[in-house]
């Protein structure tokens, strides 16, 4: 058998992450088997209509990609950029 190394320890984890107008924005990060499988909103200080926009195509591309590198959404960078440092912030947390 093939042994993996893990990058991650499965379960949730938060990260916080600076969005509009330095605004913290927490996230809660699940990973199972050494990938991303959910990123849900702890709290935000963005405006709600910019911060559901770039949560709504960020935390998509993130786990579509496994990748905190991902683009921002026009007109929502700030927040965009927030929930991206956040999960980072998370996957820190949760590396072996």
């Amino acid at each position: 058998s093939i042994s993996v190394n893990k990058l991650y320890k499965d379960g949730t984890y938060q990260g916080t992450g600076t969005g509009f107008r330095g605004a913290a924005t927490t996230v809660s990060v699940s990973i199972k088997n050494d990938k991303i499988t959910n990123i849900s909103t702890v709290s935000y200080g963005d405006d709600k209509p910019f911060y559901n926009q770039a949560y709504a195509t960020v935390s998509k591309e993130i786990i579509s990609s496994q990748s905190t590198d991902v683009d921002t959404v026009s007109g929502a960078t700030f927040s965009s950029n927030g929930i991206m440092e956040a999960v980072a912030n998370a996957l820190s947390t949760a590396a072996k």
